[in-house]
């Protein structure tokens, strides 16, 4: 929103624990207890600070700031972990929950000196998305930027753009009359190459409307990793102006392929977690840069952000920089009842609409992930539907974005029970890690056996590996060294690449992780070293050896294509 004025809120804020909860009772929000508080930075999470580093519970912030007009303004937060409640200048703007989405609020400047005041809570619950047990470190905070800006009576909310690879670009304009009377308001969209077009348009008192433009850009050029070119789509309504990166490009399946642009593709992938030491899963934007150089050397094209929206910084810099991106929201192990029963069923819908509306321009998404190893080798037994559950989560999906493949992923094998309803089936496996076979099957006769029950369905293995601990050696490759890490994922990258029906894979996981303290007792370090590079990004045998052997494939694949 180029023309909009704004306040950018990140920076120093007051900050203090509320470890009895009795916040809201004393009215920190109008009446802050600067006597208890310190200082904290935004973007930022309380677990990389002195004394806060397991705190699980409530705790506030608060931001005085001065903005260059008074009235109506938009306060957007990029994500706030796990809870956020907002007051403006003492009056409450709402609430939101979820760790790894946008939320905006709506409030009023009336002072020259103004104070936002967050009450923050990380504490999860089996009934919480993602649940208290996932196997990731639950961090608390304001982990994204915060803004505000201002906003005329009528203004865009939101644009959604498709373009297809005929140069055609569809746009879905949300816009927004926030006064109580009717106004006639030009809204115009240009792309460059393209014949721009406008039209006027009446919007009733307090309307909030979609409305859709078309262009045709002549002699398009397509995005793909090779050649991730990019356009701009530039709406503008009255006075307001809204600006959108896309790219042309199409996916779909064809039998057991995944077709990008028409062309088959095979996808050399790594799991990332947003995490690091000194910054949680608040990343400052040259630590994402330093990842997704680090990824490219590894001779990736694909990235899943396992197991949540991922920062839109990071997203534009796959767009940029050509790395597929799989996308998912946080439903980690559900139980066959919380799949299909209230609140998580209700809870996976909202993040799944939350995360569609805000990453739907990133023409490096190609797939959206519903969830991660829930029990869905259930379909139907008493007091339990999962499968109209699943088939509700698929049609909502598809309701949103019609573009894209859709999937969830499971380690329930040939047990499951839904494997029909996606575009991709998605595998996690740890044969050979956590398992020595399953049901007889050792990894060949496994990818063999999937492959006979789903024919006509592309297979990615999104999950396999093996915990390399940085440092430790072993002459026999025994288990937890180096050695054993790089030699397992090698063979397991080998047996894919013998099946037709895989297409594609995601090593478990880019760089070592910080695991839930549930999970300590299992994880040396109390992190999940299954990393190819440590917590601070230091190869480890693996990297190497992965990014050689993914060198290898592209350069098959590319003779291939050739």
């Amino acid at each position: 929103t180029p023309l909009r004025r704004k306040v950018d809120l990140d920076g120093w804020w007051d900050f203090v624990i509320d470890s009895d909860d009795q916040g809201e009772q004393a009215r920190y929000f109008s009446d802050f207890p600067f006597d208890e508080s310190r200082h904290t930075t935004v973007p930022g999470v309380w677990e990389t600070q002195a004394g806060y580093e397991d705190y699980q519970g409530v705790a506030w912030y608060r931001k005085e700031f001065e903005a260059p007009w008074m009235g109506p303004c938009l306060i957007t937060f990029g994500a706030v972990a796990y809870i956020a409640k907002v007051w403006l200048n003492g009056e409450y703007l709402g609430e939101h929950e979820g760790s790894f989405t946008a939320f905006r609020f709506i409030g009023n400047l009336s002072l020259d000196v103004n104070d936002l005041v967050v009450r923050v809570d990380n504490r999860h619950s089996d009934e919480t998305l993602p649940k208290e047990t996932a196997d990731w470190y639950h961090y608390g905070g304001i982990s994204r930027s915060v803004v505000c800006e201002e906003i005329d009576d009528a203004y865009i909310e939101q644009v959604h753009v498709v373009g297809r690879l005929d140069g055609q670009v569809d746009v879905r304009a949300t816009i927004v009359n926030g006064s109580d009377r009717e106004q006639d308001l030009e809204l115009a969209l240009s792309v460059p190459d393209a014949e721009a077009t406008a039209r006027t348009v009446t919007l009733g008192p307090g309307v909030r409307v979609v409305e859709e433009l078309r262009v045709r850009i002549d002699e398009p050029q397509w995005w793909s990793p090779a050649d991730p070119v990019l356009y701009e789509a530039i709406v503008t309504l009255g006075e307001d102006m809204f600006v959108e990166r896309f790219g042309l490009r199409e996916v779909r399946t064809d039998g057991p392929q995944i077709l990008l642009n028409g062309e088959p593709i095979w996808l050399r992938g790594v799991n990332r977690h947003e995490d690091h030491p000194d910054w949680g899963f608040a990343l400052p934007e040259r630590i994402m840069l330093k990842d997704i150089d680090i990824i490219l050397s590894l001779n990736c094209n694909a990235v899943r952000g396992s197991h949540y929206p991922n920062h839109p910084t990071f997203l534009d810099l796959c767009d940029e920089n050509g790395l597929l991106f799989f996308a998912e929201i946080p439903g980690w192990q559900y139980s066959a009842h919380q799949l299909s029963h209230s609140p998580t069923k209700d809870l996976l819908g909202v993040m799944l609409q939350e995360m569609v509306a805000q990453q739907y321009n990133h023409p490096s998404i190609i797939i959206w992930s519903l969830h991660n190893e829930s029990e869905t080798d259930v379909s139907r037994e008493p007091d339990l539907d999962v499968r109209t559950a699943t088939e509700e989560l698929f049609a909502l999906a598809r309701s949103l974005d019609d573009t894209r493949l859709i999937t969830y992923v499971s380690h329930r094998y040939w047990r499951d029970k839904h494997f029909d309803l996606a575009d991709i089936v998605c595998l996690n496996e740890y044969i050979g890690w956590y398992v020595d076979e399953i049901d007889g099957a050792d990894f060949p006769a496994y990818l063999e056996r999937m492959a006979e029950m789903v024919p006509d369905k592309p297979i990615l293995i999104t999950e396999f590996g093996a915990g390399g601990i940085p440092g430790y050696h072993s002459m026999a490759a025994r288990k937890w060294s180096e050695e054993h890490q790089s030699t397992h994922i090698i063979a397991q990258i080998e047996a894919m690449r013998r099946s037709a029906n895989v297409a594609g894979c995601f090593v478990w996981q880019y760089c070592d992780v910080l695991a839930n303290p549930k999970a300590a007792i299992r994880r040396p370090r109390a992190m999940n070293n299954k990393g190819l590079v440590d917590e601070y990004r230091r190869p480890k045998l693996a990297f190497h050896d992965v990014a050689e052997m993914f060198e290898i494939l592209a350069e098959e694949d590319d003779w291939e294509e050739e």
